[in-house]
């Protein structure tokens, strides 16, 4: 075999090695651009009804039953959906149609923050969590509360929150209200003090419950 058969032989080796590294160094590419996530899911899906998704980065994921979300997405829904999340702690948030939410705090056990872009929420902390904080923003307001289950979200043209087991307390526009079970508190502008605290009609509790069947 001459020299000039060697050289033939040993081009397309040498093109497969190239070609392996070109290869190689675009995994390493495509893995560095894929967006970092916190490892160790934050909680879970029990229910979706319709479009859910949950983004992070920039990136959005569809979500279906029992996937995993994580500290820093913000979970939505879209119209007609529905979407349960289930907490280690045994907290669990009920998300209505052209709901958003963003994960922001991960803290210990149930002590953890969000924040209510948009829509209503459902909330059920169980009172043996309630060491742990809870603590919800939105442009209106913030409600804290330790063991309780509430209603964050619109009622009647105003943003509300109204107790169906515990208390909260609910800090908007330099004002506090203190919301115990069967009570409930609207806010008119985002700025504004929360209003008169009432017991609401179980007329009105069916209206807000309604959002999440």
């Amino acid at each position: 075999m001459t020299q000039a058969d060697l050289t033939r032989d040993r081009l397309p080796t040498a093109a497969l090695r190239q070609l392996a590294g070109v290869f190689c160094l675009g995994i390493l590419l495509a893995t560095a651009a894929l967006p970092v996530r916190a490892e160790v899911p934050h909680g879970n899906t029990t229910r979706v009804e319709g479009h859910v998704e949950a983004e992070q980065g920039g990136t959005a994921r569809p979500l279906a039953l029992a996937d995993p979300v994580y500290v820093e997405d913000t979970v939505a829904t879209a119209a007609a959906a529905r979407a349960d999340l289930l907490f280690p702690s045994g907290l669990t948030l009920q998300l209505a149609a052209e709901t958003r939410i963003a994960l922001r705090d991960l803290g210990a056990a149930a002590g953890f923050a969000f924040d209510l872009g948009e829509g209503a929420i459902l909330i059920d902390k169980p009172p043996e969590t309630s060491a742990e904080p809870l603590v919800i923003d939105s442009v209106f307001g913030q409600v804290a509360v330790r063991g309780t289950r509430f209603f964050v979200g619109p009622s009647r043209g105003a943003f509300a929150v109204f107790v169906e087991r515990g208390s909260v307390a609910f800090t908007a526009g330099g004002g506090t209200a203190i919301l115990a079970a069967g009570e409930g508190v609207t806010i008119a502008a985002p700025g504004d003090p929360p209003g008169k605290v009432s017991t609401w009609s179980a007329a009105r509790v069916d209206e807000v419950m309604a959002m999440f069947d």
